[in-house]
């Protein structure tokens, strides 16, 4: 791991939020952000226009460890305590040819919607 993977890793060990990474039976502990995502160019997931200042609640972007790679697992859902939220959209930020941090646009997961 390079400095600045290392760096991110002291960085998301300090500030981050307990989170839980279920992948394909696996339950991995992991520190990571979560914020409501706000769409800066009004743009929607799907294309769609959003009116002026609205901001959408019903997506959050997450920064996490490179690993488990989100990004290569179908399926997955990151858990914050007893909420839910799948992955709709994950991509690996590289420095280098090294693996720095992941990135992911999460939805809260609905039972009735994931059979």
């Amino acid at each position: 791991m390079n400095s600045a993977g290392r760096a991110f890793a002291r960085w998301s060990a300090r500030w981050g939020r307990a989170l839980t990474i279920v992948a394909g039976g696996a339950v991995i502990p992991c520190r990571g952000f979560l914020q409501p995502l706000r769409y800066k160019n009004k743009t929607y997931l799907e294309n769609e226009y959003l009116p002026g200042g609205l901001s959408d609640t019903g997506h959050f972007f997450y920064i996490g460890p490179p690993s488990p790679r989100l990004d290569r697992i179908d399926g997955a859902l990151v858990r914050d305590g007893e909420i839910a939220y799948t992955v709709k959209r994950a991509e690996c930020v590289y420095l280098g040819q090294e693996p720095l941090y992941l990135w992911a646009v999460l939805r809260p997961f609905v039972e009735e919607d994931n059979p």
